[in-house]
């Protein structure tokens, strides 16, 4: 699968979004910690000064693989609602992704949207895509793991990562 057939990439962290080079983005999916749920400042900021026109999605989770007392995991419901705000982006959109770091739910949520967007054994394309927007990337193995069941991929999101 050509690269082009992808929507333009940004994945960032919460430090960077002030500094993004603009005209804003077609759709923005905002990934933060669940203490933010009731300020709600965040959401209008972001709607207000980077994607005032852009379709947005707000989800909250922690940066953890493995169940804790006080955080919240990752969830098959929460990727499936971004994988379908993610239905019907195209190469003509201009997708923003970021978390509080830009590491590793960004990342994974990148990775699993540019999967959703390809056929089966493009894993790697997809992969090698998204660390071309984010080098230092080191994607949430939970939320991938939840994407591939998602996506029917048997392991292949995650075997891509480890390779």
């Amino acid at each position: 699968m050509a690269t082009e057939r992808f929507p333009k990439l940004t994945i960032c962290g919460v430090h960077e979004l002030d500094s993004l080079d603009l005209p804003g983005f077609s759709h923005v999916i905002s990934i933060w910690d669940p203490v933010w749920m009731d300020r709600g400042t965040h959401i209008e900021k972001l709607r207000g000064k980077l994607a005032p026109e852009a379709k947005t999605h707000f989800t909250y989770m922690h940066d953890i693989a493995k169940p804790t007392d006080e955080q919240v995991l990752p969830t098959a419901e929460k990727i499936a609602e971004i994988l379908e705000f993610g239905r019907g982006i195209t190469d003509a959109d201009n997708l923003l992704v970021h978390c509080w770091a830009g590491v590793s739910r960004s990342t994974a949520v990148a990775y699993s949207l540019l999967c959703s967007l390809s056929q089966p054994g493009e894993e790697k394309t997809c992969l090698t895509t998204m660390r071309k927007s984010r080098p230092q990337a080191m994607p949430n193995e939970l939320i991938i793991a939840l994407a591939d069941d998602l996506l029917d991929r048997r392991g292949a999101m995650g075997r891509a990562c480890k390779k």
